[in-house]
């Protein structure tokens, strides 16, 4: 009988542990990815962060639609971490075509999130610089 609530135990403790890893946001690009996504979808009411900030981020969406270019790619790079900060470079990539769906153009641009530690697993953004 005890064995049986020890393995019960178990399992509920296993069971917490994997849900605060896998539902925790679990790193500055987590947070960065979902960050860009939110903007790009517009809905950016719950997001805490400045209008200027924001506004770098909607810039080159609206970038690329003015300009009739492809949705922007975008590739997430970390670089300069320390134990309380990171920061992560957005590479955003969109194509121009020409006659018959030919590339014309590739255009290209950067945004720099410098992020602050701010719980065990929790990364909140501190600065956007447009590159």
């Amino acid at each position: 009988m005890i064995k049986k609530l020890l393995y019960v135990g178990l399992l509920v403790l296993a069971t917490i542990v994997v849900l605060v890893l896998f539902l925790c946001p679990t790193s500055a690009q987590d947070v960065v990815a979902n960050t860009i996504e939110q903007v790009k979808a517009g809905h950016t009411a719950e997001l805490e962060l400045p209008t200027e900030h924001l506004d770098k981020i909607r810039s080159i969406y609206q970038f690329a639609e003015t300009n009739q270019l492809s949705v922007p790619k975008v590739s997430l790079q970390e670089t300069a971490r320390t134990e309380e900060q990171v920061q992560v470079v957005a590479f955003y990539e969109m194509l121009e075509y020409g006659e018959n769906n030919q590339v014309k153009k590739a255009h290209t641009e950067s945004l720099i999130f410098t992020l602050q530690k701010i719980g065990w697993r929790s990364w909140k953004i501190a600065e956007v610089e447009k590159q």
